[in-house]
């Protein structure tokens, strides 16, 4: 029961207006005064509290300890605020501990000491600290998880506050380390080259606070093109644009190989449009070639019978050197087109280079005089079509290593020559302007060009380095500034076949006999030739379709010679020699396949077939009197 107090002094009642339960204890520890707040917080009435000792309001744990506070505070009254740090607890009049704050404070009064006490109730502020807390320590570990997510990724990832200093980066950038990279300016650190392009997409995020991607490139020290993928993405904080978080990725390779697949797919469809036009050319040439040959023929057993022979005769062996010409033209053409295939024979190391530079003459022009220089040298095992892709390639850059200035007196020197027992050098010089040893120890790399942009994209020796390598060759190259350029291909010689030696035919077999040959070509004029060629010594039946022909051959007919075009509409010469593997073998040794480039797999793959026999267009009357001999024989 509370003892009764006399009443406060007016001047305490003001401490109802504190926000803090105010408590006025006496030297003896007991309380004299508390405020509304008193009530509110303790759950104590005022007239209950007044009177009582102030241990009440302790938890048990503390109470033994409290008398001796309250003797050393009166020994040594000063004033201790609130917010020491200290962990203190009260006791609500239900038992629940308060943790709480406490400010003491001296009072005396007509020569009597008192304490005042502020307590002030710190629930919900330490509610709102561990909710930070955990909120920073959320943070920190998220920030530590991202940090380490980054460190893995292969992008570099930077992040730059608005004046575009690095804030954070993933990794060392060059000989700068993480830490030396903070602080400094961003594009100060990117090639010089870059800086325009990546300061106007900075700048662009930074305002608009849109995020922004692109694609930027720049040379590096040795000369390279690099190229970057790069997104600049807004930092906000608090609703604004505070930064910008940089990630960039080196896609050089990536963009390499696709030009590399880009220039494979050009060369290809250049190869197609050079099959495609040499076939256009070789059947009509077919036709002049043979009229010319049966003309030639007429006017020689006319001759003695007309003054106008001799000049007819010129004028015809004139027409048939630029029909030739037109034949070698449409023969490099095809070479070009069979440039993919891998298929390895015996090849004329010579007869290549000459296709190569015949190919390559419309190119010298007057820039130098052109040495050629063909030593009786022996095949090689190539395929012709990427052989000749070599050559040609050297020789294109002998042509443009010399400068286009009238009167200078450049030379190109092409040769083929032995090298030992087992060995044949395809060798091309110029006068040009040469190479520097920088030059030379880079010249093969893929995609390094010294050549305009736009000229070329640095792969063709890097190609031709491949395919001699494949062929079990080498290339070398010597060169001086000022002075010219040499390139060495060093092949194997092919080992040597045994040949076959067929008996010639009895002496008057090819006039005496009589063949019945059947001729499948989609080009009337093509029929029509070989008719006329072959009419007089043997009986000649043309169709102009497989399909036709096909059913000729599945009705019974018998022919000591078929010679059948490979490529045809709807049904080819491939799917019919196929049909009659199956059907007619026996005419497959009295079958004969006569083309002008074979224009798919399938087709090549039927060429390719042991056992096959072949005959290129264009051909002349007396080849193809040759091949009948020979067939029928």
């Amino acid at each position: 029961m509370s003892t009764a107090v006399p009443p406060p002094p007016v001047t305490w009642t003001l401490l109802d207006a504190a926000p803090d339960a105010m408590l006025v204890v006496a030297r003896d520890g007991t309380v004299v005064f508390a405020n509304a707040e008193t009530e509110r917080m303790f759950g104590w009435g005022r007239d209950e509290l007044v009177g009582r000792p102030v241990d009440v309001l302790l938890p048990e744990q503390f109470r033994a300890r409290h008398g001796a506070h309250v003797d050393g505070f009166f020994g040594r009254p000063n004033t201790r605020p609130m917010g020491l740090g200290l962990q203190l607890h009260a006791l609500r009049k239900d038992g629940v501990e308060v943790p709480v704050e406490i400010s003491l404070s001296r009072y005396a009064s007509d020569g009597a000491e008192h304490v005042v006490a502020a307590v002030r109730d710190v629930r919900d502020r330490l509610r709102v600290e561990r909710s930070r807390d955990l909120a920073r320590t959320e943070a920190e570990a998220a920030r530590s998880h991202i940090a380490a997510l980054l460190d893995h990724v292969p992008d570099h990832v930077i992040a730059l506050d608005r004046e575009g200093r690095v804030e954070f980066s993933n990794r060392e950038l060059g000989e700068r380390s993480r830490r030396e990279l903070l602080g400094a300016r961003w594009l100060d650190l990117v090639p010089e080259a870059m800086r325009e392009r990546l300061a106007q997409g900075l700048s662009r995020v930074l305002e608009s606070g849109a995020a922004s991607s692109f694609e930027t490139s720049a040379r590096s020290e040795v000369g390279d093109e690099i190229f970057a993928s790069v997104v600049i993405a807004p930092i906000r904080r608090d609703g604004a644009v505070s930064g910008a978080l940089v990630m960039s990725r080196d896609v050089t390779e990536a963009r390499r190989t696709e030009a590399q697949l880009l220039a494979s797919e050009r060369m290809a469809a250049i190869g197609m449009l050079a099959a495609g036009v040499a076939h256009e050319i070789n059947n009509p040439l077919v036709g002049v070639l043979v009229n010319l040959d049966v003309l030639s023929e007429e006017l020689e057993r006319l001759g003695p019978a007309t003054s106008l022979a001799p000049d007819l005769l010129e004028a015809l062996r004139d027409s048939r050197e630029a029909a030739n010409r037109i034949r070698d033209v449409a023969r490099d053409m095809k070479l070009l087109a069979r440039a993919d295939i891998e298929r390895l024979v015996d090849v004329d190391p010579s007869r290549v280079v000459q296709s190569a530079v015949r190919v390559a003459k419309s190119e010298l022009g007057q820039r130098a005089r052109l040495v050629e220089d063909y030593e009786d040298v022996p095949p090689v095992r190539a395929d012709e079509g990427r052989l000749g892709q070599v050559v040609l390639n050297l020789v294109l850059n002998a042509i443009q290593a010399i400068p286009e200035v009238l009167g200078e007196p450049h030379e190109i020197r092409v040769r083929t020559r032995r090298d030992g027992p087992g060995h044949v050098v395809l060798e091309v010089a110029d006068t040009g302007v040469g190479m520097s040893e920088a030059t030379l120890q880079r010249l093969f790399q893929p995609f390094f060009s010294t050549k305009p942009a736009g000229v070329g994209m640095g792969l063709g020796l890097a190609i031709s380095k491949r395919i001699v390598d494949a062929l079990g060759g080498t290339i070398a190259v010597e060169s001086q500034l000022g002075r010219g350029t040499v390139f060495r291909v060093r092949l194997p010689a092919a080992p040597p076949r045994a040949e076959s030696h067929r008996p010639p035919p009895p002496q008057g077999q090819r006039p005496g006999r009589r063949a019945r040959i059947l001729v499948i070509d989609d080009e009337a004029a093509i029929g029509n030739v070989v008719r006329h060629v072959l009419a007089g010594e043997h009986d000649v039946v043309v169709e102009l379709s497989a399909a036709s022909a096909l059913a000729r051959l599945d009705g019974g007919a018998s022919f000591d010679l078929v010679i059948c075009d490979l490529m045809m509409p709807d049904v080819t010469g491939a799917d019919l020699y196929e049909h009659l593997e199956k059907t007619r073998p026996d005419i497959l040794p009295r079958f004969v396949l006569m083309t002008g480039g074979a224009f798919t797999d399938r087709a090549q793959s039927v060429l390719d077939r042991a056992g096959v026999r072949r005959f290129d267009k264009p051909f002349d009357a007396e080849q193809l009197r040759d091949l009948v001999a020979d067939a029928i024989d």
